[in-house]
């Protein structure tokens, strides 16, 4: 989220909100930069940007759903670990 506040210029509060009134770019974002810390943390380099995700999204309709219900996934788990 980190990453996304500071390409997207979102404050914690709208962050809160975020899944209100997204929008597409706003969504392509948050990809990029989960797929982005998803390879920091796993240590494999990572050389893709938010053009490519648009792109991957071309390909693959479902790919917003998907990669947003992982997100859900993990936000819930990690709630629930706290």
């Amino acid at each position: 989220m980190r990453e996304f506040s500071r390409m997207t210029g979102t404050t914690l509060a709208q962050l809160e909100s975020l899944g209100d009134d997204m929008t597409l770019d706003q969504a392509i974002t948050l990809m990029f930069c989960g797929f982005k810390d998803g390879a920091r943390k796993e240590k494999t380099p990572f050389r893709y940007d938010v053009a490519d995700v648009a792109d991957w999204i071309d390909e693959d309709e479902m790919l917003i759903e998907k990669a947003f219900d992982i997100f859900e996934q993990q936000f819930a788990n990690k709630t629930e670990k706290k």
